[in-house]
C-alpha cells in the first residue's frame, strides 16, 4: 500500500516551518531592521529638533542665564585691552575660566559684542563633540547605527536633562576638547600623541576647570598598559598644567587664583540629597539603560579597564567623579549633567557591543540575537528621555 501523506509533507523538501531555525532567523533580521530603522529616524528627530531650538534662542537679546552675561561682559574687557580679572563686583556673579571669554574677543572686532556670537560658538562646539562621539564609537564598534544613535542619545539627553541647547557656555567647548584627547591618547602611538593630548587637556582645563578630572582620569589610564607614555604624560601635565598656571597666575595677579579655586571651593556644601538626586534621578533613572549596561561590562572575563579600549572606562569614572562635585555647588542647575549626557552616550554603546560579543559566543545564541538585544536597548533608552518632556509642550 502506499504511504499517506502528511500535511507536512505536501509543502515540499524546501519549505519553511513556523518553528524552524530559518523562520526564526528571519523574524530577527526583519525585527533587528526594524530596531535600526527606528534608532535612525529618533537620532535625526533629535538633530533636527536640537536645532530648531537652538537657533530660535540664539538672536533673543537677553541673556538666558547669568553665565551668559559674564562671558559677554569678560570678553569685552579682553577685546578692549583691559585686565583680564579683576574683583569682582557681585560675589555671586559667575566666575569663568579665560578659554571661552578669550575665544569670543577674537572675535568681536569681526563680528559684533551680540549674544548671538557666544551662543553661536556653545552650539558649534556641541556638534562637533556630537560628530566626534558618532566616529568614536564608529572606530571602537564598526557600526554605524550605533554610532549615530549614539550622537542622538547626546543631543536628546543634552536638549531634555541638561538645560537645552542654545545657551552660551564652556561645557561644550571643554567637552570638545577632553574627547579630543581622549582620542589622541586612544587611537596614536609613541610620544607624539602624549604631547598633543596634554596640550588639548590644558586647553580644556583653561576652558572649564572640570576637566581637570578628565586628565587625571586619562593619566591613569596610561598606568596599566602603557607605563612609558604614562611618565611623559606625567611630566607634559606638571610642565604645561603646572608650570601654566604659575605663569598666569604672575601676569594675571590674585584674581585669577580666585577665580581658579577660592571661587569653587567658596560654593562648596555638603548636599547628601544631591548626591541621591545625581545617581538616583539622572544615573540610574533618565540615563539608567546606559548606566546599568556599563555596570553589567565590569562582569566580563576581559577586565574592562585594561588595553587601548579601557581608556573610555577612565573616562567615565571622571564623569561620575566630576558630576557628583557638581552636585555639591550651591551654583548646581541642569547644566551640570551636560558632561554625564556626553560620557554616558559614549561609553553605554561601548559597553552594549562588549557585553553582545559576549553573549555571542554562548550555545544557542547568535551574533544576529545580541545585535538586537542591544538595538532594542538604545531605543529603550530613547524612550527613557523621551518621558523628560514637559506636559506643556503637549
Amino acid at each position: 500500500m502506499a504511504e499517506p501523506v502528511s500535511a507536512d509533507n505536501t509543502m515540499g523538501p524546501t519549505a519553511t516551518r513556523a518553528g524552524s531555525p530559518i523562520s526564526t532567523t528571519r523574524k530577527r533580521r526583519m525585527f533587528t531592521r526594524f530596531l535600526r530603522i527606528l534608532l535612525w529616524t529618533a537620532s535625526a528627530t533629535a538633530a533636527v529638533a536640537f536645532l530648531i531650538v537652538a537657533i530660535r534662542r540664539m538672536f533673543i537679546a537677553t541673556p538666558l542665564d547669568p553665565i551668559e552675561g559674564a562671558i559677554l561682559d569678560h570678553a569685552l574687557r579682553i577685546s578692549n585691552g583691559g585686565p583680564w580679572y579683576v574683583e569682582p563686583v557681585d560675589p555671586a556673579a559667575p566666575v569663568l575660566m579665560p578659554g571661552f571669554p578669550f575665544l569670543v574677543s577674537l572675535l568681536m572686532p569681526t563680528f559684533g559684542t551680540g549674544l548671538w556670537l557666544p551662543r553661536l560658538l556653545s552650539l558649534l562646539a556641541a556638534l562637533a563633540a556630537v560628530a566626534l562621539v558618532i566616529r568614536i564609537v564608529q572606530a571602537e564598534c564598526l557600526d554605524w547605527t550605533l554610532a549615530v544613535a549614539s550622537g542622538g542619545l547626546m543631543l536628546a539627553g543634552y536638549a531634555l536633562l541638561a538645560g537645552g541647547p542654545g545657551v552660551a557656555r564652556p561645557e561644550p567647548i571643554m567637552l570638545l576638547l577632553v574627547l579630543a584627547g581622549y582620542w589622541t591618547l586612544r587611537f596614536t602611538h609613541g610620544f607624539t600623541g602624549v604631547v598633543v593630548a596634554v596640550v588639548v587637556f590644558a586647553a580644556a582645563s583653561l576652558t572649564q576647570l572640570t576637566a581637570v578630572w578628565f586628565t587625571a582620569a586619562a593619566g591613569v589610564s596610561q598606568a596599566f598598559d602603557e607605563r612609558k607614555r604614562l611618565v611623559a604624560f606625567a611630566l607634559g601635565v606638571a610642565l604645561v598644567h603646572g608650570g601654566g598656571y604659575a605663569m598666569l597666575s604672575q601676569l594675571w595677579g590674585p584674581w585669577f587664583n580666585d577665580a581658579t579655586w577660592n571661587a569653587l571651593l567658596r560654593t562648596l556644601q555638603f548636599d547628601p540629597l544631591g548626591l541621591l538626586h545625581y545617581a538616583g534621578d539622572a544615573l540610574l533613572g533618565k540615563l539608567g539603560v546606559l548606566t546599568l549596561t556599563i555596570v553589567l561590562s565590569f562582569a566580563l572575563p576581559n577586565p574592562a579597564w585594561r588595553a587601548r579600549g579601557g581608556i573610555w572606562l577612565y573616562l567615565g569614572i571622571a564623569m561620575v567623579g566630576a558630576g557628583l562635585l557638581a552636585t555639591q555647588s550651591t551654583r548646581v542647575g541642569p547644566q551640570a549633567l551636560i558632561p554625564t549626557v556626553t560620557v554616558l552616550a559614549l561609553i553605554g554603546p561601548l559597553s552594549m557591543q562588549r557585553v553582545m560579543k559576549h553573549l555571542a559566543t554562548w550555545p544557542g545564541s547568535t551574533r544576529l540575537a545580541g545585535q538586537g538585544v542591544v538595538l532594542a536597548a538604545l531605543a529603550l533608552q530613547f524612550f527613557m528621555l523621551l518621558s523628560s518632556l514637559p506636559p506643556s509642550l503637549f
